[in-house]
């Protein structure tokens, strides 16, 4: 007795101990979980403010010995205090359930943030109905949703819901969406067979589902007069490997340079150094000046080089 009361009277600090206490957060201060007692409020701020480590998890505890506990107080302030009350006190995490609807408010908000600029619809898949338990926070949760700006792609989308507890990273939980992206494109107006030639007649505009916003089509001005080099179905959209375009300008052939700045286009007879179909880039040269440049194919008898942009192969 004499010996306790020597050691509350040098200590100057008094720390009481409950059977139990609950935490919100994810870390564990003295103030937290146990009563202090000084005339020294500065001291009595040191104090509540020793980290004793992690909270536990939802669904588990942890036993916080007086005595260890006291030995973590004088090594992290130099401070030796009395103890009172128990001699152990168990440790539980305030906690919260997430539901499964906030999680998908988050991915779908993200969701809509990139594809703003695209036609798209996208629906939950019906894989997420679990809550899911947290700890509470001192202040308060979040739920963040990131995905890159180039993220948006047709089928099924995994999107990561982070869970910030005062703005810290607790956990991540992964939400997954039916994606379907849609664009007006030129498409076959009707069944063509393998081996026949494409007319301006065969494609007509309309809304499909595309894997992924502007995925490669060349457009019609690429694919008529081409020929098709397998069976193709309606509302098809032609792609290159789909078709066998027939040569429009070929090597030593005399055609026109078009050079293009703007609104400003100037023209000058050239030499094809090579042969190119519609959309082909091939070489040419000048006949005025015998300058070579690389020039994109447009017709039989025209080729184009836009000196808005960066110059053409040398």
């Amino acid at each position: 007795m004499i010996t306790s009361i020597l050691t509350a009277l040098l200590a100057g600090a008094t720390v009481t101990f409950p059977m139990e206490a609950r935490v919100r957060g994810t870390e564990i201060t003295l103030g937290e979980i146990a009563t202090i007692a000084t005339d020294d409020d500065a001291e009595r701020a040191r104090l509540e403010g020793v980290h004793l480590g992690y909270a536990p998890m939802p669904g588990f505890s942890r036993l916080f010995h007086a005595t260890r506990v006291a030995e973590v107080i004088e090594r992290s302030t130099g401070i030796r205090v009395a103890l009172s009350g128990d001699r152990a006190c168990r440790v539980w995490p305030v906690t919260r359930e997430i539901a499964p609807e906030e999680f998908a408010a988050a991915a779908s908000a993200e969701l809509g943030r990139i594809s703003t600029e695209a036609d798209v619809e996208f629906h939950l898949r019906g894989d997420h109905n679990k809550r899911v338990e947290v700890p509470a926070g001192l202040e308060n949760i979040q739920l963040e949703a990131r995905l890159p700006d180039n993220a948006l792609r047709g089928g099924t989308m995994s999107v990561p819901v982070g869970i910030l507890i005062d703005g810290e990273l607790y956990r991540t939980v992964w939400t997954s969406f039916d994606v379907v992206i849609y664009e007006n494109r030129t498409v076959l107006a009707r069944d063509v067979r393998a081996g026949e030639r494409l007319g301006p007649e065969l494609f007509a505009q309309k809304r499909i589902r595309v894997p992924r916003p502007g995925a490669a089509n060349p457009g019609r001005q690429m694919v008529v007069g081409a020929v098709a080099t397998r069976d193709l179905s309606r509302d098809d959209f032609v792609t290159e490997l789909d078709v066998r375009r027939p040569i429009a300008v070929r090597r030593g052939e005399t055609i026109y340079l078009q050079a293009t700045k703007g609104a400003v286009q100037a023209r000058v007879p050239a030499i094809a150094h090579e042969d190119g179909a519609v959309g082909d880039r091939i070489f040419v040269e000048t006949i005025a000046n015998g300058r070579r440049i690389s020039a994109v194919v447009r017709s039989q008898d025209l080729a184009e080089i836009d000196l808005g942009t960066i110059g053409g192969r040398r």
